[in-house]
């Protein structure tokens, strides 16, 4: 029931749309880098022989909040300049083809004017 509360008072405000978009914007990017903070957090694990969540949890903290920046920082400078510029490069392209499309319709229009599908 706790749970249900806070979930209902968390989506009546705009922090909560704001936080959600953020987690969303960075769900990709997150999901690549924390694997290798994964793998080298379960390495020190075993190098040091410490188990226990007493033992681990201020390393986990500081694991999680890694793999969050450094996700934050492959989205706002790798992932979105390659957005923008695909973007663009499909921009320009759908017009290209929006015209070609034009100029072969109406070639074909001419050629077999039953068949046309204006």
């Amino acid at each position: 029931m706790f749970c249900f509360c806070c979930i209902f008072l968390f989506s009546l405000s705009t922090i909560s749309t704001k936080v959600c978009r953020f987690l969303g914007d960075i769900s990709f990017p997150l999901y690549i880098v924390h694997y290798p903070l994964m793998y080298a957090f379960y390495m020190w694990l075993i190098k040091t022989k410490q188990y226990t969540f007493a033992e681990t949890w201020h390393v986990a903290v500081v694991v999680v909040i890694a793999s969050i920046i450094l996700a934050w920082l492959c989205l706002r400078f790798y992932d979105m300049p390659i957005r923008k510029w695909l973007t663009s490069k499909t921009k320009s392209c759908k017009s290209k083809n929006k015209t070609e499309r034009i100029r072969l319709q109406t070639y074909t229009c001419r050629k077999t004017p039953l068949h046309c599908s204006l």
